[in-house]
């Protein structure tokens, strides 16, 4: 059976998730997630991937990508082909180690990026592993937030325009008031926020979009178009979201990979 084409657009935002087969470990050690971040910061460069938010799991990870050349596929080919690769070698072992290929969404909107930023940088609380975000090292939570130089394949500045404050030092401590704002929120309340702020947005979209230029995804404004001019609240003219990939799951089931 053929498989589905994945929506590919320049400018594409998406949430982007991988995880073990039957759950299994993906990182045994701290040497394989420091082995895969090269390999991320590899394909960054290669494939002019701009990274703006990741999360390493135990048997999945999170990543916020945004592709200016329509290529997430290909990137993310070489990312989890690598990785892979240099796993099996490392741990004497042969075949699949990832669940199907991966699975993406689009993001479209400054609200419901912010929230996207939010869910990722919080899985290690929600599954019990630190108190806050600043104890999991293997985050891009630190670095957002100013607490920890930046690595070369992780974009700050991005995530941080989005509070619209022209002061990095202000954006970074008020990126740091939003997530902790979301801390005593359990997975499930953390879901119904995504889905809430989903359906707002796509609500927005459908009357700011009718008859104008719908079906047309590289038409409308989105959240790379001008960061720095919008809040972290709201409705704005955005992508219209659409899973994309085999076995691509909605955030409620991206919550479940957690468990």
């Amino acid at each position: 059976m053929a498989r589905p084409l994945r929506l590919q657009f320049p400018g594409g935002i998406y949430h982007v998730t991988a995880r073990g087969n039957d759950r299994q470990a993906i990182f045994a050690d701290d040497a394989d997630r420091s082995r895969f971040l090269i390999v991320l910061a590899f394909v960054v460069e290669r494939y002019r991937v701009r990274c703006h938010a990741y999360c390493l799991m135990g048997n999945h990870y999170h990543l916020l990508l945004e592709t200016p050349d329509a290529n997430l596929s290909a990137a993310m080919r070489q990312l989890n082909g690598v990785y892979t690769q240099g796993f099996n070698r490392r741990h004497e072992r042969c075949g699949h180690l990832l669940q199907g290929r991966f699975g993406a969404h689009v993001v479209d909107g400054q609200s419901y990026l912010y929230e996207v930023c939010r869910y990722i940088v919080l899985n290690p609380v929600r599954a019990g592993l630190v108190s806050h975000p600043r104890g999991w090292v293997w985050s891009s939570f630190r670095a957002t937030a100013g607490q920890t130089p930046a690595p070369g394949f992780l974009t700050v500045g991005w995530v941080r325009a989005l509070s619209g404050l022209r002061s990095p030092l202000a954006a970074a401590q008020a990126y740091v008031r939003f997530i902790e704002a979301g801390l005593g929120d359990d997975r499930d309340a953390a879901v119904a926020r995504l889905e809430s702020v989903r359906a707002r947005r796509r609500r927005c979209t459908s009357r700011m979009s009718a008859g104008s230029h719908s079906g047309d995804p590289t038409r409308s404004r989105g959240p790379s178009a001008s960061p720095a001019g919008h809040r972290w609240s709201g409705c704005f003219p955005g992508r219209r979201l659409a899973a994309i990939g085999t076995g691509a799951r909605s955030p409620r089931c991206v919550s479940m990979a957690t468990r």
